[in-house]
C-alpha cells in the first residue's frame, strides 16, 4: 500500500460466480484515496505552514488527507469505526482514523503556535462526535493518546 491509500474490505453476501472471488472467500478489497479539497485551512499562512512542514516531514498534501480521513471517518457510521475481528493490524489499513488523527497531532505539534490552534480549531468538532460515538477503554495505558484509549462498542 502507498502512502495516502486506504483499503476497504467487503464481504459479498450476494451469489458469485467461481473463480477469483470464490477462491478469496467472497471479500473484494477495494483501493482508494482521498483526495482532499484546496484551501481547507482558512487562512493562507497557515496553509504555507502546513505546506512547508509537510515538504519536510510528511509529504505533500498528507495533513490534508489526515484531516480528510478524520472528518470522514467520525462523520460517517459507527461501523466503519469499529475495529473487526479480521483486523490486519497495520494502522494506516484498518485504523486509517487513528493513524490520522495521529498525524494530525504530530503536524499540530510541530507547527508555529497561531498555525497549530487554527489547525486543532478545524479537529475539534470531529475530536467531540468521536468522542460522543465512543467509550473509554481501561485497559489501554494511560500514556496513549486520547483517542487511541477509546473504542465503539
Amino acid at each position: 500500500m502507498r502512502e495516502g491509500e486506504c483499503a476497504i474490505i467487503w464481504t459479498v453476501t450476494s451469489m458469485t460466480p467461481s473463480g477469483p472471488l470464490a477462491a478469496e472467500n467472497n471479500r473484494i478489497k477495494v483501493w482508494f484515496r482521498f483526495v482532499p479539497r484546496e484551501g481547507w485551512l482558512p487562512s493562507g499562512a497557515a496553509s504555507e505552514a502546513v505546506a512547508r512542514l509537510e515538504a519536510v516531514r510528511f509529504g505533500p498534501g498528507a495533513v490534508a488527507r489526515a484531516f480528510s480521513t478524520w472528518k470522514r471517518s467520525v462523520q460517517g457510521p459507527v461501523r466503519f469505526l469499529r475495529f473487526r475481528d479480521d483486523d490486519c493490524g497495520i494502522a494506516e489499513c484498518c485504523r486509517a482514523h487513528l493513524a490520522a488523527r495521529d498525524l494530525l497531532e504530530s503536524a499540530a505539534l510541530q507547527l508555529p503556535a497561531r498555525v497549530a490552534r487554527e489547525l486543532r480549531s478545524l479537529i475539534r468538532p470531529y475530536d467531540e462526535i468521536f468522542e460522543s460515538k465512543s467509550i473509554a477503554d481501561p485497559e489501554v495505558p494511560a500514556s496513549e493518546r486520547w483517542w487511541n484509549r477509546r473504542f465503539i462498542p
